[in-house]
């Protein structure tokens, strides 16, 4: 495999000191909305912006490693008029879009904890305070990291995140673009591979609060708070700066709870 910074520079946005203040399409640059499906599908295919690979193992899919700056350092940095709040929902908002991307998943030590290298760029000949793992963090960001836990045992529970060839991306995924240039990265005849006969990420890196129709009964899957059980829905309410995923349910389970519903 090969460390994908196409992905990184287009979700995250670009790392270099001279492009600081740029911002990826999770980090509110949504003009590169056909690069983030691009990233999504491990960049195998030419549709979308820059096709770089044959297969989605080829593809290491990172935003942050042990040079340049962190994520966490890089949405201070280019998202400067948020409030803390906001950062913290667009590090969760990486972090679970990668958790849902096609290839190989990286995260760097720390990422689950908005890591930070105190804005040092290129770290290498830094310090141990610099370049420390400050666990206290994992406290402070409890927030993250247990959202992070989740989204990491989805893609495990999940094979449709992990495809392993293009042939199946190319067959069983499809994109729709929404209000604001929100995405809706869909999932269409997967019964085999998951419970569901079809499931919808939605992805919304605006500050806009969405809402869309479904079909039918839904499961929701996750949302901004992590992993959900026992929950459906036949609409859509996707907060800003969030990922809501949902599975359709079958035909005899969507009856059942419309009849459990009545009581």
């Amino acid at each position: 495999g090969f460390f994908n910074d196409f992905y990184r520079d287009h979700v995250k946005g670009p790392t270099s000191v001279d492009l600081k203040w740029a911002q990826g399409y999770c980090l509110g640059d949504t003009n590169y909305i056909d690069a983030m499906k691009a990233s999504l599908l491990a960049n195998t295919r030419n549709h979308f912006s820059v096709k770089l690979f044959d297969e989605p193992d080829q593809s290491i899919n990172y935003v942050e490693c042990h040079d340049n700056m962190t994520l966490w350092d890089k949405i201070k940095e280019a998202c400067k008029e948020d409030s803390k709040e906001e950062r913290i929902r667009k590090q969760k908002l990486v972090n679970g879009v990668q958790a849902v991307s096609q290839g190989i998943l990286f995260y760097h030590f720390g990422q689950e904890a908005a890591r930070s290298k105190m804005g040092v760029e290129n770290s290498y000949r830094s310090n141990d305070e610099i370049n420390k793992v400050d666990y206290a963090r994992t406290v402070q960001y409890q927030e993250i990291v247990n959202y992070t836990k989740d989204m990491i045992k989805l893609r495990k529970e999940y094979p449709i995140f992990r495809f392993e060839s293009s042939a199946e991306i190319q067959k069983h995924i499809k994109f729709t673009h929404l209000d604001h240039n929100a995405l809706l990265y869909e999932f269409q005849d997967v019964e085999k591979y998951v419970p569901h006969e079809n499931v919808k990420v939605f992805i919304n890196p605006t500050k806009h609060h969405l809402q869309y129709p479904l079909d039918s009964q839904y499961k929701l899957i996750a949302n901004e708070a992590g992993l959900l059980n026992f929950e459906y829905t036949n609409k859509v309410y996707l907060n800003p700066l969030s990922m809501v995923i949902v599975g359709k349910v079958k035909e005899v389970e969507s009856s059942y709870i419309q009849e459990f519903n009545k009581f």
